[in-house]
């Protein structure tokens, strides 16, 4: 027969939602520690097409911490955030959905881009997160990374 507590907790969706909000909650403020730290040290983040990455260098798979920071590393040498709100959160079990609005401009064009995200979160029984899947339009994102003198040229 099984021992008392031999059998690992499942996470549950009121926990896996507050990990998930105070994880955004650390991107808002710009908290490296509250960012990195409920990342499962294998986390998978698919952010995005591997296409749009010779455009936009932050865009597609990233697997791990360490290249997550590559990965947010890309993201702040190209574009600068200036509005960023977490709109809601919404968990069942090890599962959550943030819906996010960001706004950023691209630091080569200056041109300024509006996203709504929807990030879809798959945490571990630890209450680390292990994937994150970024949906999204990558339009208005590729329009701020393309020079004007760019879309001219190609309209032609």
């Amino acid at each position: 027969s099984d021992m008392l507590g031999s059998k690992p907790r499942e996470l549950d969706s009121e926990t896996a939602k507050t990990i998930v909000t105070n994880w955004y909650n650390a991107m808002g403020r710009f908290d490296i520690g509250g960012i990195f730290g409920p990342l499962d040290e294998n986390v998978e983040f698919l952010i995005g097409s591997e296409k749009y990455r010779p455009v936009i260098p932050y865009l597609g798979a990233w697997h791990g911490r360490d290249a997550f920071g590559e990965g947010s590393k890309a993201r702040n040498d190209t574009s600068q955030i200036t509005g960023f709100k977490l709109r809601d959160v919404v968990a069942q079990g090890k599962h959550a959905a943030a819906w996010i609005y960001s706004k950023s401009t691209c630091l080569a064009t200056g041109k300024e881009c509006e996203l709504e995200i929807v990030q879809w979160i798959e945490l571990n029984d630890e209450g680390k997160i292990t994937k994150v899947t970024a949906i999204f339009d990558p339009i208005p994102e590729l329009q701020a990374f393309t020079p004007d003198n760019f879309i001219a040229w190609f309209a032609n």
